[in-house]
């Protein structure tokens, strides 16, 4: 009997380590995860800057090459496009949050939803889930112009950029093309399950915003991260049917676009990484 509880005591004591270690590794990759945006007074409000992103969004085209469109860092920034043009994706959100009023929980629709304002021509387009909710956000992102959300811009080259973007941009830079990042949905909420088994109609709207900017960003790749992206658009009369599928990847409906599905950028490790990186590669 002595022996069998020193035994089970030892069992336990490794449970609760490795628990603990997961536990750790859990709060680290949130905050990894965790879009932060280049604060409010490092914006470029110049009169040139926004006609600069107007126009690129007039001329935003989907090219296909045999061989990959090498951009670097100090490439003209008549290459982003202005995602929220006339204000787009605020006023929709607006106008859900709005709408489902009563109808989700007061907790969820309480916090100001956030979105990727800019977008670059001719990227590779990785996708997350949503935001996460940390709550100095509303002090630190950038405000939409009517307050009634907040965003981010994606020139995540700049310097400090967090680990997750620098991960995301060494893989583009791999295959050579810059790249852009959106969330499927914008309510902030770190219980991805409670949120995604709110309101089917709020989360339902949500993604029709998403897929209208992905249209007219018109990446020349998408990458949807987590099981989450996966439960939320693949299936027969979703975004991505899995009839679609060739040459190792599926087609975005409506569009010829390869779209990949992987885990996370920062739980993916050197093998994974390579097999998309070759996957992106042979698809463009």
């Amino acid at each position: 009997m002595g022996l069998i509880r020193e035994l089970i005591f030892f069992i336990l004591v490794i449970w609760l380590f490795f628990f603990t270690l997961k536990t750790i590794r859990y709060r680290r990759l949130k905050k990894l995860r965790t879009p932060k945006p280049i604060r409010k007074n490092e914006t470029d409000t110049t009169s040139e800057v926004k006609q600069a992103q107007n126009n690129s969004m007039e001329t935003a085209s989907h090219t296909v090459t045999m061989e990959p469109k090498r951009q670097s860092v100090s490439d003209d920034i008549s290459t982003t496009i202005d995602l929220n043009d006339y204000d787009r994706i605020e006023q929709r959100l607006n106008f859900i949050w709005n709408k489902y009023r009563h109808r989700v929980d007061d907790r969820i629709l309480e916090r100001r939803p956030i979105f990727s304002a800019e977008g670059e021509q001719e990227s590779i387009l990785f996708v997350g889930i949503n935001p996460s909710y940390t709550p100095d956000d509303d002090s630190t992102m950038i405000t939409s112009k009517k307050g009634t959300a907040l965003l981010y811009n994606s020139l995540y080259k700049r310097p400090g950029a967090p680990l997750y973007f620098k991960e995301l941009e060494k893989i583009a830079d791999r295959v050579g093309y810059p790249y852009t990042h959106i969330n499927l949905l914008y309510a902030r909420e770190n219980n991805r399950e409670a949120l995604l088994n709110t309101n089917s109609d709020f989360i339902r709207e949500q993604l029709e915003l998403t897929y209208d900017t992905i249209r007219r960003l018109s990446p020349v790749a998408i990458v949807f991260f987590s099981e989450y992206c996966y439960q939320l658009i693949f299936e027969k009369n979703r975004w991505i049917d899995p009839h679609s599928e060739t040459h190792g990847h599926y087609i975005l409906r409506g569009t010829s676009i390869p779209v990949f599905f992987s885990e996370d950028i920062m739980d993916m490790n050197y093998q994974s990484r390579e097999r998309l990186i070759r996957a992106i590669r042979q698809a463009i």
